[in-house]
């Protein structure tokens, strides 16, 4: 179950309020540079980098420690371009209860990098403003967040993942709240493990998670625009190795999208996609279900170049008619169908591989098999390379 913490009064005393630990300050203010190079733990609940004032800064390096219950990066309205940088293997900061980059103020940056590791149980990338953002980067770089929220109530801000770095939640959720739009998170040859729910637009519109050059996400169940208000948010797998593996998948109407195209796999066990939302098997991308699968679900588009991977047992292929027969028919153009384990029993009295279209194939394995009273490879005279593979 998550949990959202509520500000306390005593937070707003904070903005006045001074600690000092191992020559450290807090709050961070005044366009301050604070650079922790061995263990703090901050006295009071708050940590604040910047609560009235813009471009503070705070940099925990390699051998630097940071243990504190509650941090915000930009408290108040008033307060910007404020960045928390922590950097090198054994670089660590633990909040144990919250980490909000963006409290009120908006335009700033969390940076993880070069194997450093930040943790808490709820991480808010932009609380309550806009543009703010945060990049994990580099091998042994990690975030840790029960709860992960990049876009809570405000708009436009970013999470990168990128070269080779992790993102370990529970729970995430880009674009929370009513007006949360525009949000975005990036997994670039990087891993994001989701346990529980993953849901790109809430209640906000215009939200995006993309996956590519072998990035990787995993996580139980992604929902796609999961309130009725929700509209246009966008998933997209892409380049060679990226993958999003999900038990489940829930697309919502509204012009919500998820595609996946040009060597990404989407792999799943349920697909869902209610009135109005669209998935996308694209040029390239691979689609595969591990269960039975109705091709003619409505809002699935399988198009020319895309590869439909299927363990279960296939329904709903187009049927065509020649000569007075008909077929269940694999067409287009560079499609493939591959049932690994799957099976493909057809409606018609047969079935066809490239009845119009060309370079069609139908792969067989892992004791996939076909039920039909014939087939035929090209259903016409013009179809041309298309296959069969056992």
């Amino acid at each position: 179950m998550r949990r959202v913490l509520k500000r306390s009064a005593i937070s707003i005393l904070l903005a006045g309020a001074s600690a000092a630990a191992h020559g450290y300050s807090n709050p961070i203010e005044g366009g301050a540079v604070q650079t922790v190079t061995n263990q703090w733990a901050v006295s009071v609940p708050w940590l604040v980098v910047g609560s009235n004032s813009d471009s503070n800064t705070l940099v925990v390096v390699e051998g630097g420690e940071v243990n504190n219950s509650i941090a915000y990066l930009g408290n108040t309205v008033g307060s910007s371009h404020n960045e928390v940088q922590v950097q090198g293997a054994g670089a660590v900061w633990n909040s144990s209860m919250e980490l909000t980059i963006g409290h009120l103020g908006g335009t700033n940056t969390l940076t993880i990098c070069d194997g450093g590791v930040a943790s808490t149980d709820s991480a808010y990338i932009g609380k309550n403003s806009d543009r703010n953002r945060a990049i994990i980067s580099d091998a042994g770089s990690l975030l840790v967040a029960e709860n992960l929220y990049v876009g809570y109530q405000g708009d436009s801000n970013a999470m990168a993942v990128a070269n080779g770095a992790r993102v370990e939640s529970t729970d995430a959720d880009i674009g929370y709240w009513i007006g949360a739009d525009g949000n975005r998170v990036t997994v670039d040859g990087s891993l994001w493990t989701n346990s529980g729910a993953l849901i790109v637009g809430n209640y906000g519109s215009g939200n995006t998670l993309s996956v590519s050059n072998g990035g990787q996400v995993e996580t139980s169940v992604l929902n796609v625009g999961a309130q009725a208000m929700a509209s246009n948010n966008l998933v997209s797998v892409f380049d060679e190795g990226s993958q999003l593996n999900a038990s489940e998948i829930n697309i919502g109407g509204n012009g919500n999208l998820v595609e996946v195209q040009n060597g990404g796999t989407i792999a799943t066990e349920l697909l869902t996609i209610q009135n109005g939302g669209v998935f996308d098997l694209n040029d390239g991308g691979t689609f595969a279900i591990n269960n039975d699968f109705n091709v003619s679900t409505n809002g699935f588009n399988w198009n020319d170049g895309g590869h439909l991977r299927v363990s279960g047992n296939l329904e709903g292929m187009p049927v065509a008619t020649r000569f007075s027969s008909s077929y269940d028919v694999l067409d287009g153009n560079n499609k493939t169908l591959t049932l690994d384990g799957g099976t493909w029993t057809n409606s018609s009295s047969a079935i066809a591989i490239g009845f119009y279209g060309d370079n069609n194939a139908m792969v067989i394995t892992n004791g996939g098999y076909v039920k039909s009273g014939s087939s035929k490879i090209g259903g016409s005279g013009s179809a041309q390379g298309n296959s069969v593979v056992v």
